[in-house]
């Protein structure tokens, strides 16, 4: 034992000397590949000085129970253990430090005090040694090393798990109210982040460089580019990596961490894939879309949860699955609860028997949604037999308002829907005999704001939501032109045809790459032909309105027909396509999405490739290949590209090699033409050699991988 101590000793004393060396020269220290392995190790290690010296601070109550010497034993055997482990984990802390993805601070404070730790628990060590029976004054010490040790620890876990991370749960949080009037983001996207992914995405531990604690900093994102593509769920990273499978290394959250829901993961693809605007309400979705439907659910359930609880019995599931049709819905307001929910749609399927079947749940029914139904004045009589009703939505309907009061029976009766009805505010003052109405929609109704504000200040218990009004000075922004062409690869004498939904508005345009401009650009009036490739920009313009965003659309005369191709090279695995016939299909891809069946991609090989004429060889003088130029994705256009013809495939000769113009930033996902001039000639086969480039360039976030090229079409003309 005494041999071992001894090699302990100088174990010890000799990592002391490395950490003290490595601080010194920490600038100029860098971790191989080989080391990053054991740095990581560093969590695992460091519960072992943790419960050693904590083990050592009681062993003095035992004074009583063992003899001084046998408690001396036992004292430095278990500081050899622990001098050694804290030695060992400091080591391994400072290789850990040297990887990026943490904050700088933190961890600089957090390695000295392990290092301190690991420094105390040597001197410990030492003065142990050095001494026969053990005194108070050194008891005393091992307990300021522990308190040394709980500060590390601490920070510690602030940096693996958040800041705060063991108070947190005995600190009272302040819970915000939930509102339909509360971005979604704030009430539905952040919490899932906030619960699944802030433990490794945070200002102190940043796992590759990015931070979701905030809009702009995942706006901002990480080593690896932005969390999401707003409108192109598919092709973002947060979704990417969170259908991984769980074992893989980049799969998140990781394996061993909460895991997303299914229907968290639903969210979070729909909200990205409907732009991902931080700002947009409930109130600004259309009640038909999906995202409506997943977010209105969080915030009904999120009312259930606050204590709502209902005294009446439920229905029977047997009646509910009857009740079930493909123009009716009913459904349990949240799981466990006896509350129903009703929704009846297909104004031309309507018949009044699928609201008078209700009536055998009439009494769980708690929000009956009848938007568009041709429902009459009439109606409103059978409808208020639903005691129990706290939300009734009538937008749309036919009813006049003459037999509001029938109303007054549903006591709970909380939020009314009557917008794009033809109530008036005399229909209205009824409202007052509602007991506990405090919401009330009439959009689109004959209601002037003049009334409105009369009527508000008689029922000052209800909200008359009105829906947006634009203020005077302020400019609403138009809708961009709409494309009617089924495709932008155009029949021979096909024009362009643009459409615009708003009167009064001026369409302009250009084709020189420029923005249009609402002086000197041209005008749309008549549909436009083309006979050449051509880049068309758009925009809407109106006095007194704000102009639209620009829409780029690319066309493509139809080229030369009866070719067909035929690969030489492999395409990369990530995309998904039919294989050659991609290339002369005559089916355009949409640049947000590389990943679909419409694209074929190259990496790590270039794309070579045949062209047949399978009937008389025309006359080509100009060759162009549709790409993605999708920089986010990596797609860039070819670093090289060479044309070949000939007889056939034996007898080939070049013909050009071009270097299409490389972006030089991130620039909108669009699909481009690359243009190839070449000899007028009537080949038979023409062969297609398009190199990608050997690495993205230095000025993209994700430089360290290899770029790629994705072509859909190649045009012969």
């Amino acid at each position: 034992m005494k041999q071992t101590k001894t090699i302990i000793t100088h174990l010890v004393f000799g990592i002391q000397i490395l950490l003290v060396f490595l601080l010194l020269f920490e600038s100029k220290v860098q971790v191989p590949l080989w080391l990053q392995p054991i740095g990581r190790m560093h969590p695992l290690l460091l519960h072992l000085p943790i419960g050693l010296l904590v083990l050592l601070a009681l062993l003095p109550l035992l004074q009583k129970e063992i003899p001084a010497e046998s408690l001396h034993k036992l004292q430095s055997f278990t500081l050899h253990l622990a001098a050694l482990t804290a030695a060992g984990t400091a080591l391994m802390g400072f290789f850990l430090a040297r990887e990026e993805g943490y904050d700088t601070s933190l961890v600089s404070l957090h390695k000295w005090l392990g290092v301190s730790v690991s420094f105390a628990t040597h001197g410990l060590l030492v003065w142990h040694n050095q001494i026969t029976t053990i005194k108070i004054s050194f008891n005393i010490a091992v307990l300021l090393n522990v308190i040394l040790l709980i500060f590390a620890g601490h920070l510690g876990a602030n940096i693996t798990h958040g800041e705060d991370y063991v108070l947190a749960p005995i600190r009272p949080k302040k819970v915000e109210k939930i509102t339909t009037e509360m971005p979604i983001y704030a009430a539905a996207i952040q919490p899932v982040l906030e619960k699944k992914c802030y433990n490794c995405h945070n200002e102190q531990k940043a796992k590759g460089k990015l931070i979701l604690t905030s809009v702009e900093q995942i706006l901002s994102g990480g080593k690896h580019g932005p969390a999401w593509i707003a409108g192109n769920a598919g092709s973002s990273l947060l979704l990417q990596r969170i259908h991984l499978p769980l074992e893989h290394k980049e799969r998140m959250p990781p394996q061993g961490k909460p895991q997303l829901s299914a229907e968290e993961i639903k969210l979070l693809h729909t909200w990205i894939q409907a732009g991902a605007r931080v700002q947009q309400t409930l109130q600004d979705v259309k009640k038909t879309d999906t995202l409506y439907t997943l977010v209105n659910n969080i915030f009904n359930n999120n009312q259930t949860a606050k204590g709502k609880i209902y005294n009446f019995k439920p229905a029977s599931e047997k009646k509910v699955k009857e009740l079930n049709t493909p123009f009716r819905s009913v459904y349990s307001v949240a799981l466990g609860s006896p509350a129903l929910k009703a929704e009846i749609f297909v104004r031309k399927a309507y018949q009044p028997q699928l609201l008078q079947d209700l009536k055998a749940v009439q009494e769980q029914l708690v929000s009956l949604n009848l938007t568009n139904m041709p429902i009459e004045d009439a109606d409103l009589k059978f409808i208020a037999q639903f005691k129990n009703l706290e939300k009734l939505i009538l937008n749309g309907t036919n009813i006049t308002g003459n037999t509001l009061s029938e109303l007054k029976k549903c006591k709970s009766l909380q939020s009314l829907g009557l917008s794009g009805t033809k109530v008036n505010e005399n229909q209205l003052k009824v409202l007052k005999y509602f007991p506990v109405l405090k919401n009330v929609y009439i959009w689109n109704t004959n209601i002037s704001q003049e009334t409105l504000q009369a009527l508000q200040k008689e029922l000052p218990n209800i909200h008359f939501d009105v829906g947006y009004i634009a203020k005077a000075e302020e400019l609403l922004q138009l809708s961009p032109p709409i494309l009617k062409n089924k495709s932008t690869i155009l029949e021979k004498g096909e024009l362009i045809v643009l459409e615009n939904k708003l009167p009064g508005v001026t369409t302009r345009y250009t084709t020189d790459g420029t923005e249009p401009d609402s002086l000197k650009s041209f005008i749309y009036t008549v549909p436009i032909s083309i006979t050449d490739y051509t880049v068309l920009k758009v925009k809407n313009f109106k006095p007194n309105w704000k102009s639209s965003e620009m829409k780029t659309f690319t066309f493509f005369p139809k080229g030369h027909p009866h070719v067909q191709a035929k690969l030489r090279t492999v395409q990369e695995p990530f995309y998904e396509t039919k294989g050659a016939i991609v290339l002369t299909d005559n089916r355009k891809g949409d640049a947000t999405n590389i990943k679909s069946t419409r694209w074929l991609g190259f990496k790590d090989q270039p794309l070579d490739a045949y062209f047949y004429f399978d009937k008389q060889p025309p006359t080509v003088q100009e060759i162009i290949i549709s790409i993605a130029n999708n920089v986010n994705d990596r797609s860039f256009p070819p670093a090289k590209i060479e044309v070949w013809g000939g007889a056939d495939s034996t007898r080939m000769q070049k013909l050009i090699t071009i270097s299409p113009k490389q972006p030089m930033g991130i620039e909108p996902r669009e699909v481009t033409g690359i243009r190839i001039p070449i000899p007028k000639s009537n080949f038979r086969c023409y062969r297609i050699l398009a190199r990608p480039l050997a690495r993205v360039p230095d000025w993209h976030y994700d430089k360290q991988y290899g770029a790629r090229i994705a072509v859909d079409e190649v045009f012969f003309y």
